[in-house]
């Protein structure tokens, strides 16, 4: 029988975030309280701003269990150069 990885086991999604998921963040935390407060209170306005890209992982539940977000850092040359963070529930 073949084995399965851990991680097969997991159904998940990574979409732009919503709307509707701006507004349940409250229910999420990483349990790092400086990057809770951020994707609580300021993330929609950034994006809004064009600052960054969010993302979201999310179960069928529709319990969002990760959220990445992509920044640009500038441009050299031809090539964009630009930053990921992601945070997961704990």
């Amino acid at each position: 029988m073949e084995e399965k990885p851990p991680y097969s086991d997991i159904d998940f999604q990574i979409r732009l975030m919503t709307d509707t998921d701006y507004m349940n963040m409250s229910a999420f935390s990483c349990g790092v309280e400086l990057l809770d407060k951020f994707f609580h209170y300021e993330i929609k306005e950034c994006v809004n701003h064009h600052y960054l890209s969010a993302y979201c992982a999310f179960l069928d539940s529709k319990e969002i269990v990760a959220v990445i977000t992509y920044y640009f850092i500038g441009y050299s040359g031809c090539r964009l150069a630009g930053v990921l963070h992601s945070c997961g529930s704990p």
